[in-house]
């Protein structure tokens, strides 16, 4: 079989149904933050988002301020603002020798082996990045970097709102009661806010450390260790996040919980992952959670894959606590 005609075949594994199909059969990609706070997902048609169409569940405005643009229109109720979401389109090369080596080997299933392999990957790396972006959004505001055209990064930056406070509180020689009792103060200052449903304390290595040193030394305490962490009370879920993610370009690391803070979230409060329509006429400008396709090039001969995914978190903000347990 020639090259253009392992093109042709090897194209019919690249639909937009053959590709959802494939997606359905592999193994789910488990992300704590995504997976717990935005369990909601909403495909939007529109390659932009509506500030209104947040708002109207969130209670926020997202802005973003730069790396991107608003377009203003005017309407009879004074105007609507929409925003633009950036896309996520990593892509990977094959070349054209490992195709015809893939071709020579038993076509139908080598071909599919190869597709589900790049495609696997190209939805992790797509996942992995939407999961920072959503651990970023539960502090109020993202932070992340987008690369130019040119190959430099810039900022690329949205503004949700402040989440909720309490003042610092310090556990280097508190006692359990006291422990407790800021507990109970984060609790009810979300559910003043009308949000108490389902708090999860998500709670940094060190804080947690400490609350488990008291709660091993004391006796007859109602503590049960789950699946998520720490049962207390039968009322506080703490859940130990020592998770940590490198932004592109940069050398360390940043905690997605500071280690000596609590960020307590009502996970049943309607925080949403909206996909907006992909840039892409093969997709048919669908609003895919994740699409890929094959790009073929003459020099270097071969093809590359390109993913693409265009998530935005939308938090409620009101539903998030910040509190720092530890001096810094």
């Amino acid at each position: 079989m020639g090259f253009q005609q392992n093109i042709t075949t090897l194209k019919k594994y690249f639909g937009a149904d053959a590709i959802a199909r494939r997606l359905k059969e592999m193994q789910p990609v488990k992300t704590t933050i995504l997976d717990l706070v935005y369990p909601t997902r909403r495909q939007h048609p529109s390659s932009v988002l509506g500030l209104d169409e947040i708002t109207e569940n969130t209670g926020i405005v997202p802005v973003i301020r730069r790396g991107s643009r608003s377009f203003p229109t005017d309407a009879d109720s004074g105007g609507l603002r929409f925003i633009d979401p950036q896309p996520i389109t990593p892509s990977l090369f094959a070349k054209a020798n490992e195709i015809n080596d893939l071709f020579a080997t038993g076509m139908r299933t080598s071909v599919q082996a190869f597709v589900d392999s790049k495609i696997d990957k190209l939805r992790r790396i797509c996942r992995r990045t939407t999961e920072v972006l959503a651990a970023q959004a539960i502090s109020g505001s993202i932070a992340y970097k987008m690369i130019t055209e040119g190959g430099s990064y810039v900022d690329y930056s949205v503004a949700y709102g402040s989440t909720l406070t309490l003042a610092d509180t310090d556990w280097t020689s508190a006692g359990l009661a006291d422990m407790i009792k800021d507990l109970e103060a984060i609790y009810k200052e979300l559910q003043n806010k009308g949000y108490s449903g389902d708090i999860r304390f998500l709670i940094g290595d060190e804080a947690y450390a400490k609350l488990l040193e008291k709660v091993l030394a004391a006796r007859n305490i109602p503590a049960q260790f789950v699946d998520y962490g720490l049962l207390l009370g039968g009322k506080y879920k703490l859940m130990p996040m020592g998770e940590t993610y490198t932004l592109p370009g940069a050398g360390t690391a940043s905690y997605v919980v500071d280690p000596k803070k609590v960020c307590a979230v009502d996970v049943s409060a309607p925080h949403a992952l909206h996909y907006c329509a992909l840039d892409d006429l093969d997709a048919n400008l669908q609003p895919l959670p994740f699409y890929a396709k094959p790009v073929y090039s003459d020099d270097p001969s071969g093809v590359k894959i390109i993913g693409n995914s265009k998530p935005m978190p939308a938090p409620v903000v009101n539903a998030i606590l910040w509190r720092r347990l530890l001096p810094a």
